[in-house]
């Protein structure tokens, strides 16, 4: 039996809960879903804004489990870096759908266009080249088989500051931890 709102919110949410406030940990990654947010991002074009409605009414306890854990990420995070560690880093990645193909080396990051899938491979290197960065926070959603490579599509990520982030509801986050 399937148990979303168990695995992906609540456990979720414990794990988060108990590595933002450990001393030691510096950073933390959670693979979610492009589906986790409250509502289309504001650079997809109708269809895919359609698309992703689509999804979040076919799946909506996953959706909504997989939303919860990612603000509740981000206002634990938030709360560790205003209570004394700024250097705190806390990343989602938020991948479309996975594909069957071998890693292509290339993929979308930041803002990414929905519709395209990814492969596995792709999405475990977007996670393990921003887990070794000092400089990553936020989500970052990952589309397939863009056209710069993992590492030069993160660095464009990073240093133009292209998450997801901008489009959440920060301060109602913020309270969720309060």
């Amino acid at each position: 039996m399937s148990n979303p709102k168990h695995i992906d919110g609540q456990t979720a949410k414990s794990f988060f809960k108990a590595a933002t406030e450990s001393a030691f940990k510096q950073k933390i990654l959670s693979i979610s879903a492009y589906s986790a947010r409250r509502g289309p991002a504001p650079w997809w074009s109708k269809g895919v804004r359609d698309y992703w409605q689509s999804e979040v009414r076919s799946y909506p306890d996953i959706a909504a489990a997989k939303t919860d854990a990612d603000e509740y990420l981000v206002a634990c995070a938030n709360k560790r870096r205003t209570t004394g560690d700024p250097n705190f880093q806390a990343i989602s990645v938020r991948p479309v759908w996975f594909n069957h193909n071998p890693g292509s080396g290339k993929a979308q990051g930041g803002k990414t266009k929905v519709g395209v899938t990814v492969s596995p491979d792709n999405v475990a290197h977007v996670a393990i080249m921003l887990l070794g960065r000092k400089d990553t926070r936020g989500n970052f959603d990952v589309a397939g088989e863009g056209v710069l490579s993992i590492a030069d599509a993160i660095d464009q990520a990073v240093e133009q500051s292209i998450t997801s982030l901008d489009e959440e509801d920060i301060v109602r986050n913020n309270a969720l931890v309060l």
